[in-house]
């Protein structure tokens, strides 16, 4: 009994010492994207105990009593406490700072503080914009901006998505919101690199759109490009790669199970036709039909899967290398950009040049001139995705195993090599032989002048220009089979350019009474 005693003090001291020590864990993200934060300091009320989120927001802190307040604080963020009691893990978000109330968005012909505006306006940092690597600004766009509909519809190399900001509103006509960008109106925002982008503001309710009429019913999306900034010349490159796949391949048939599916086909066929009929039955799969496809014992000499010959990891690159600085009256930027983007299906492919400059001088305490250029090169490779039996997606869940992608003797293979079999091109020749080349060369940019007639009252004239060409190339080969066999080779040039100007001229009043009221 005296034993018995003693276990039971002994075994309650060490639970009263267990109980008195334990870790909490938890993640700390931004409660504008959700994202997580580093190096956010983690403490326990009116003590120095703490710690600090390590890359992924993560951190564990021991607490000595449970009823514990832990304080989460970082730059640029709102302080928040939140009670341990009783918990494992507690997850925070902190808030960003209010200060961005004083933060001047782009609207139409002028500037506002976040704080004036009573339209519905939405903004978001470049360096948000391309969080991840895209090839357009309409891919960067989702699921960035509350209320912005983005969807992609094609898997194509450079392929834009659809977006929309004030939801679907008709169904034949056009309901794409109106692009301005760097105050040129109406402007295909794909054709720019988005690493350019400075800031983009949605501007989705009537109030705020007005001053584009009818072109801006579909809601209007403003993109600011970088600019140079005062100081020293500084030079900075940006680069990434990638390997995109397919994210499952679907089970298929192999050439053994393939045979035995075709031959029970047929006898099911002659079993059951309720008309009596027996079509001409398709000639055996074995070696005395078709050598190339089977041993002298019948055996099949290929056992090709299509799905995973054709959707093969593609690699995409990009790189972008920045200059900018000035002096207090003068400001430059130069940037160069190169993507390489490689889809999935074999031969397609999406590749972009971009260099633009920008140049804002001081030329009198009176006068400020400046402009920027911008030269974009692009070259699309589009394999044929939707033209009948001519269509990569559809031919690779036709094609069987027992075919080969090609022969020994360097020719294509396909389904119309076995009489009688129903089926498709090869898809990898149809993805080599039938292809649409899209070339584009644009140049985009404005000059103005900005005169300060008087301490608040400014007049700024702009010519912005949009220059475009467009050639697009069809082209399918003599040697393609066709499911019209005398259609035979076809080659198709298009060709366009488009030159597009405005201008114009308007007067800004600024005046300021006091620190918290300005007209």
């Amino acid at each position: 009994m005296k034993n018995t005693f003693i276990y039971t003090i002994l075994l309650s001291m060490f639970s009263l010492q267990a109980m008195a020590q334990f870790k909490i864990s938890g993640k700390v993200t931004n409660a504008s994207n959700n994202t997580p934060l580093e190096a956010v300091s983690v403490k326990v009320k009116g003590t120095q105990a703490g710690t600090t989120t390590d890359a992924a927001g993560n951190y564990t802190i021991e607490l000595k009593n449970a009823n514990t307040t832990l304080v989460f604080s970082s730059t640029g963020f709102m302080e928040q406490e939140q009670s341990a009691a009783g918990k494992a893990s507690v997850n925070v978000q902190l808030q960003e700072r209010q200060n961005s109330l004083n933060e001047v968005l782009v609207i139409g012909y002028g500037t506002a503080r976040k704080s004036d505006l009573t339209g519905a306006v939405t903004s978001i940092k470049g360096e948000q914009l391309v969080d991840k690597p895209v090839a357009n600004i309409s891919q960067a766009l989702q699921g960035k901006i509350a209320g912005v509909d983005v969807s992609i519809n094609s898997n194509a190399p450079g392929a834009a998505a659809k977006v929309r900001v004030r939801g679907i509103g008709s169904i034949n006509s056009n309901i794409d919101p109106l692009y301005v960008i760097d105050g040129v109106v109406g402007v295909d925002p794909n054709s720019i690199n988005p690493l350019d982008v400075a800031s983009l503001e949605v501007l989705k309710d009537a109030s705020s759109t007005a001053i584009y009429g009818s072109r801006g019913a579909n809601g209007v999306i403003m993109i600011t490009t970088k600019r140079g900034t005062k100081g020293r010349t500084s030079i900075s490159y940006e680069g990434n790669g990638n390997v995109s796949q397919l994210y499952r391949h679907v089970p298929t048939l192999n050439s053994d199970q393939f045979i035995q599916v075709y031959n029970q086909a047929f006898a099911n066929g002659q079993k059951f036709d309720p008309a009596g009929a027996v079509w001409a039955p398709p000639a055996a799969l074995n070696h005395t039909n078709f050598p190339k496809l089977f041993d002298a014992n019948d055996k099949p000499l290929y056992n090709t899967n299509w799905e995973k010959e054709t959707y093969k990891p593609s690699y995409s690159q990009s790189h972008q290398l920045n200059i900018q600085g000035g002096s207090e009256k003068s400001v430059y930027s130069l940037s160069l950009g190169y993507l390489n983007q490689h889809g999935l299906t074999p031969t397609s492919a999406f590749k972009r040049y971009s260099i633009k400059m920008t140049m804002d001088n001081d030329v009198k305490d009176w006068l400020r001139i400046g402009g920027n250029i911008n030269l974009v090169s692009s070259a699309q490779r589009l394999v044929s995705d939707g033209n009948g039996g001519l269509n990569v997606p559809r031919d690779v869940s036709e094609e069987v195993p027992i075919v080969p992608i090609k022969y020994p003797d360097g020719t294509w293979a396909g389904n119309y090599d076995i009489a009688g079999l129903e089926g498709a091109p090869n898809p990898i020749q149809v993805a080599n032989e039938r292809y649409t080349l899209n070339n584009n060369l644009q140049m985009l940019g404005d000059v103005y002048m900005l005169f300060h007639l008087s301490k608040d009252l400014d007049f700024r004239t702009d010519l912005g220009y949009n220059l475009s060409s467009q050639k697009n190339n069809f082209y399918s080969s003599l040697n393609l089979p066709h499911l019209s066999q005398d259609q035979g080779g076809v080659a198709d040039i298009n060709a366009y350019s488009n030159y597009y100007w405005q201008t114009e001229n308007y007067l800004t009043w600024n005046k300021k009474i006091n620190s918290h009221q300005r007209m």
